[in-house]
């Protein structure tokens, strides 16, 4: 079994890492007889994938009719439309979602921002010096992305188990603290990744790269409020001060990367 981490899709795309694994296994006489991918992947990544094993020619991603369907639907509802759906939500009269997913959007927001940033850079021939990092950080902020749009729901199901939890309702408490803290993480770090993108990408960009560095401290600040507010309702005392202490650091991490960043911006 051969596992790996791939952090940048476009440096070492998947089918490239396949083909090195079964070019290194039938020096054995063996052979690669499946695959599998925990977690997300890129739609773009998979495209790759399909675009290189099936040989295409002049391949385009409008060619498949999920992205027509979907570029057709955003140019009949508006950029906006596809966040009514949540904003209701979240404005209703109910429990969940509530802020745990508010944090946890504005974060995914802040990689979003952070992507556009370091693609963009990552384009501009005047950057080729840094273009390896700024792809890698795309990639990475992608993956922040991702994990953060996930915990917008999960922390709506984990709060809706501590209302409903009957028989269990110390282990919804203790899950409904570690998904906020799971927040904290991926913005902390897609903070400091912007704060580099801030200094180091395109400066034409570096309001961008600004702004989703307050979503992500925001994001931070309102996943460990999140945390905090279940810490007394936890019976082991060392759990909860692992959370604590932990979020704080988060949030310690956080302020000096946005204080690079406003010191950048505003002098």
């Amino acid at each position: 079994q051969v596992s790996m981490n791939l952090t940048n899709y476009e440096g070492t795309p998947i089918f490239r890492a396949f083909e090195m694994v079964e070019r290194e296994a039938a020096r054995y006489g063996a052979r690669a007889v499946s695959s599998e991918i925990v977690g997300l992947v890129p739609q773009k990544a998979l495209d790759a994938c399909a675009e290189y094993y099936l040989q295409l020619e002049d391949f385009s991603a409008q060619q498949i009719l999920e992205n027509r369907l979907a570029a057709a639907g955003a140019l009949t509802r508006g950029h906006g439309a596809g966040c009514d759906d949540l904003l209701d939500s979240v404005a209703a009269a109910t429990a969940a979602p509530g802020g745990g997913s508010a944090a946890a959007l504005g974060g995914a927001l802040a990689a979003a921002l952070g992507e556009m940033v370091s693609g963009l850079t990552a384009a501009n021939k005047k950057f080729g010096a840094i273009e390896p990092r700024m792809r890698e950080l795309a990639g990475r902020l992608g993956a922040a992305r991702g994990l953060l749009r996930r915990l917008v729901d999960d922390d709506a199901r984990a709060y809706s188990e501590v209302i409903s939890a009957r028989r269990l309702p110390k282990a919804a408490t203790r899950r409904a603290t570690a998904v906020p803290l799971e927040t904290a993480r991926a913005a902390a770090g897609a903070l400091e990744l912007l704060a580099e993108l801030t200094e180091r990408g395109n400066p034409n960009l570096r309001s961008d790269a600004a702004t989703g560095s307050q979503l992500a401290f925001a994001a931070l600040k309102g996943a460990q409020y999140n945390v905090l507010v279940n810490l007394p309702a936890l019976s082991d005392a060392a759990f909860a001060a692992a959370c604590r202490a932990e979020a704080a650091a988060l949030v310690g991490r956080g302020s000096e990367a946005l204080g690079r960043v406003d010191a950048l911006l505003t002098g």
